[in-house]
């Protein structure tokens, strides 16, 4: 389904945002960039939801498909350009490349290619939009006019919108009594109070969206604070959703756009949301923007902080967010991780124990949902590492990379367990050893392997026939070793390989194969490294069929002199020696 991959999606950049990690550097440089895609998937994965429960003219399947497929390569784009971009900015270069001036020049260009990148990635949503507009305006449910604002708003307003949450009937139904009861006299602000990731923000943004808040108030306008608050930030954030933006507001001081808003909500009956607020200060710094006079208008804030809400709340209207029971846990759980489709006995009862263990936090259930359907994985070694099992339980990890220690090429093994990913697709690291399919790998006389498989690298040699038949349908492979070859290992198996198009060697002496028929009549490009073969081996090389690309880099062949068969290589299109 495609909520399913939005929602990955989305995941995907709140972790990025909200992460510790080497790469948070790079992610506060692009901090801009990353929030307004989150604001444009955030109000797609909205829409999609709800549509997908109307089928509107029975034109989602098309959709569907369309949104799948962006979704999907955005979310496979932003993680490994991410990566690719922290890994050069960490690897170390020697002699005059290793300079400053060239790091500082190198670092750069790599930050305004990922910038480029996210620049993209966000054209590629819009267009994904536009169609969705075009679906609604044929549902006739709502104009294009009410249904999308700006997307440069950090708010968009979507009409027609049953945003799902689990749980909180009781709270969303008194929720919505304060907010369209028919008081009189100054606003009233009403405030959500609870700790971190109970869902408080979850329960704003399902009253905010409902048609008859909509229909209520003349403005809406929401405004996420974060800790580190900047009352400027809060208040074109709010101006964005109340007055047409341009270049020209965002040069104005602070009293000048308090001015503003002042004006823009003068008269009219607005919400507003000002979401996590973690102390009085921020409230003491934008509260003289709601004037008395605006009857009916109301302020709802979220924070996790008791004093914010007995000093700013209206008296009887604050609410008090308490922990899920076992049973909203499990039907969170369930519609978060299986869009609430039928489970077999053995998934149920795995599936409630995780829940359970998540103690009725919202978040941690999340964030357990994050790791299970983890689809990327990059990690940076200082030193030697065995990768432990359980990464082999990430079930839906389709690419996982390992930067090794630098000027260092250890041996890293995998336990059996690495068999049980079915769905990778990448797997890099400096050298790896994957151990034979496991004996009882048996399921309806086919034993487990990796039939997505794409991208290899660098495998030991040392690898056996057994491995190979596990790895048949790779397109990109590299071999990188010394002494550890034998009869049964890779180098003598490649010809199983039939889906290879790329090869890699780094090392791999002594013993090459002896004829072009062991390797796969596919192989497109090869790039030999350290080899040290003869250049008369290259004659077997010349007899590769379909070869197009070949690369020799350093110390690939001993001697000086290369006497290349004037017969061979019938397809090569680029020869390079380095």
């Amino acid at each position: 389904m495609a909520h399913a991959t939005v929602a990955s999606l989305m995941r995907t950049i709140e972790s990025l945002l909200t992460s510790n990690s080497p790469m948070q550097s790079l992610i506060c440089d692009h901090r801009e960039e990353l929030c307004a895609l989150r604001e444009k998937v955030s109000s797609l994965e909205v829409f999609v939801k709800n549509f997908e429960k109307n089928n509107v003219y029975g034109e989602m399947t098309d959709f569907d498909v369309e949104v799948k497929e962006v979704a999907s390569a955005v979310e496979y784009t932003i993680q490994p350009r991410l990566t690719e971009t922290v890994l050069r900015e960490n690897k170390s270069i020697i002699g005059i490349i290793g300079s400053r001036c060239f790091k500082g020049i190198s670092n750069i260009w790599t930050r305004r290619k990922f910038r480029k990148s996210l620049q993209q990635l966000a054209k590629d949503i819009d267009h994904v939009w536009r169609e969705s507009t075009k679906i609604q305006d044929k549902g006739k449910q709502v104009s294009k006019e009410s249904l999308v604002h700006d997307f440069s708003s950090s708010t968009n307003d979507i009409l027609n919108v049953n945003n799902y949450m689990v749980g909180r009937d009781d709270q969303k139904e008194r929720l919505l009594e304060d907010l369209t009861g028919s008081y009189s006299g100054e606003p009233k602000v009403i405030p959500i109070v609870g700790m971190g990731g109970i869902g408080k923000t979850t329960l704003a943004k399902e009253v905010y969206y409902i048609e008859s808040i909509l229909y209520c108030f003349d403005v809406r306008a929401w405004a996420t604070v974060f800790q580190q608050h900047n009352i400027k930030e809060i208040l074109l954030s709010l101006l964005q959703s109340t007055i047409k933006m341009d270049d020209t507001v965002k040069t104005k001081v602070e009293a000048e756009l308090v001015d503003m808003l002042q004006k823009s909500l003068k008269r009219k009956r607005y919400l507003i949301v000002l979401d996590d607020i973690w102390n009085c200060e921020v409230w003491d710094g934008v509260r003289r923007c709601f004037q008395n006079e605006n009857a009916g208008s109301r302020i709802l804030l979220t924070t996790r902080n008791n004093e914010v809400a007995r000093d700013a709340g209206t008296k009887n209207l604050s609410m008090q967010m308490n922990f899920m029971d076992k049973n909203d846990s499990w039907n969170l759980f369930k519609s978060a991780a299986f869009s609430n489709e039928a489970l077999s006995s053995v998934f149920e009862t795995i599936g409630k124990k995780i829940a359970e263990k998540c103690h009725g936090l919202p978040l941690t259930i999340v964030v357990i949902l994050s790791l299970i359907w983890l689809r990327y994985l990059a990690l940076i070694c200082r030193r030697k590492l065995d990768i432990p099992p359980e990464i082999c339980r990430l079930w839906n990890l389709q690419t996982f990379i390992v930067q090794g220690p630098p000027g260092r090429s250890v041996l890293m093994t995998f336990p059996e367990e690495i068999w049980g990913l079915m769905q990778l697709s990448h797997l890099k690291l400096p050298r790896f050893y994957l151990p034979d399919r496991p004996s009882g790998s048996v399921d309806k006389g086919r034993h487990l392997d990796f039939s997505n498989i794409q991208t290899i690298s660098y495998l030991s040699p040392r690898s056996t026939k057994e491995v190979i038949r596990g790895i048949q349908n790779v397109k990109k492979l590299g071999i990188r070793g010394g002494n550890e070859i034998d009869s049964n290992g890779i180098l003598n198996n490649l010809v199983h390989l039939q889906q290879l198009e790329t090869l890699s060697f780094i090392y791999c002496f002594p013993h090459f194969p002896p004829s072009a028929k062991v390797f796969p009549a596919t192989l497109k490009k090869l790039k030999l490294e350290r080899t040290l073969i003869s250049w008369s081996y290259l004659d077997i090389i010349a007899e590769l069929p379909n070869l197009e690309v070949l690369k020799l880099m350093v110390h690939t062949c001993n001697g000086e002199e290369w006497h290349p068969i004037v017969r061979g290589f019938t397809r090569l299109k680029l020869l390079l020696i380095e």
